[in-house]
């Protein structure tokens, strides 16, 4: 689940905060003051004209932004001329869509771009710092690329098994720090976006992903479960 802060003077629709969560994208209502202070800790900042406002007001929250965080900026404008938009996107903004593309076309083009975001950071990771088990070659790997994983057996083949979308992100969160063990309710935040689940759900994922990883012909004892607590990847 992404994290969009939401800057406006209107009041959010319902209907629209839903829209965006079925693409995994959970909107959140910020106020001036939370520009400065809260933006770092968001995906990305949204900002959403109202018929009435200013191209300043709007200048003035993009340079805000910028100055206290590398956070995406997206803005709504109600009429987005060729001129304004080059001026948003000369003081910082990432975007400037027309009301009228908003919010199916805006929606596709935000998780795209985070989607993009995570994948390199995942491979800048690999590259950097590779899950290795006793020093030798990796047992397993995260592919961010196709939401894949891919596997090493005990003769060096490797083999590379698809992961439906709760399987991708449970073993994104296992394999983002092997030998630590993660608790349901990391799991459940990571996957739902609520701490609460029943945990036969989450047992579930992880039968489905072992038996993936047996029919890879490699080693399924990879996911440990530590009982009561949760699961982890072994080092």
């Amino acid at each position: 689940m992404y994290h969009l802060g939401v800057i406006s003077n209107e009041e959010m629709d319902q209907q629209l905060v839903e829209a965006f969560q079925k693409y995994d994208l959970n909107l959140v209502s910020l106020d001036e003051t939370d520009i400065i202070q809260k933006t770092s800790d968001f995906d990305g900042i949204l900002i959403k004209e109202d018929a009435n406002q200013e191209i300043s007001t709007t200048c003035e929250w993009i340079m805000k932004i910028k100055e206290n965080s590398g956070t995406f900026t997206w803005v709504i404008s109600e009429v987005a001329t060729s001129t304004i938009r080059q001026i948003y996107l000369k003081i910082g903004a990432d975007a400037t869509f027309d009301k009228s593309h908003f919010p199916s076309e805006v929606i596709l083009f935000i998780r795209n771009n985070l989607q993009r975001q995570e994948a390199n950071k995942m491979l800048d990771q690999q590259n950097s710092e590779p899950h290795v088990s006793n020093g030798q070659m990796p047992l397993l790997k995260i592919n961010p690329i196709n939401r894949s994983l891919i596997l090493y057996t005990k003769d060096s083949d490797k083999n590379e098994v698809g992961l439906t979308k709760n399987e991708y992100k449970l073993m994104e969160l296992l394999c983002s720090q092997p030998g630590k063990v993660f608790n349901y309710e990391e799991i459940n935040e990571n996957i739902w976006g609520t701490s609460y689940q029943p945990t036969y759900q989450v047992a579930n994922i992880i039968f489905h992903v072992r038996e993936k990883i047996k029919n890879a012909s490699a080693d399924s004892s990879i996911i440990k479960t530590i009982q009561a607590k949760g699961y982890m990847v072994k080092q």
